[in-house]
């Protein structure tokens, strides 16, 4: 490589990098985001609990994530017997990780074909590419 294609690969690099410093900031800015309306939601569930049981004769009120995850109604909380609880624990395990992993995925700007579920970068041009071409679209694709 002569010196001025080394030049302009190192603006080119330097302005990559400049892209993604800039874009990290704004990660972190709204990572702390999340992080405060986290904690404000927080709190306001440890006061609603506190409330919810001066005004009820329960002491036994069952947590958020007994409701969320059915096992509680606001009759009572209700328990259910799983025949494999270790499958089914291994199973639950691997499948947050694999919503952590999308969860990821979808906050870095990769984007997913709804037809096929091909990962693709967050570019128009590429999902408007791939669009044409996927197999599994709706339209037909590979036109």
């Amino acid at each position: 490589m002569d010196a001025a294609a080394l030049e302009n690969e190192l603006y080119s690099t330097v302005s990559d990098k400049q892209v993604f410093l800039v874009r990290l900031r704004q990660l972190r800015a709204e990572v702390r985001l999340v992080e405060a309306s986290l904690e404000a939601l927080h709190q306001k569930e440890e006061w609603i609990t506190r409330e919810l049981a001066k005004h009820t004769e329960r002491k036994d009120l069952p947590s958020v994530d007994e409701f969320l995850e059915g096992r509680a109604t606001a009759e009572g909380t209700r328990f259910f017997e799983l025949e494999d609880d270790e499958a089914d624990a291994s199973l639950s395990e691997s499948q947050a990780k694999a919503d952590d992993w999308e969860a990821m995925l979808d906050a870095m700007g990769v984007a997913r074909c709804g037809s096929c579920g091909t990962r693709l970068p967050l570019d128009m041009t590429a999902i408007e590419q791939h669009s044409k071409e996927c197999a599994a679209s709706p339209t037909g694709g590979g036109a």
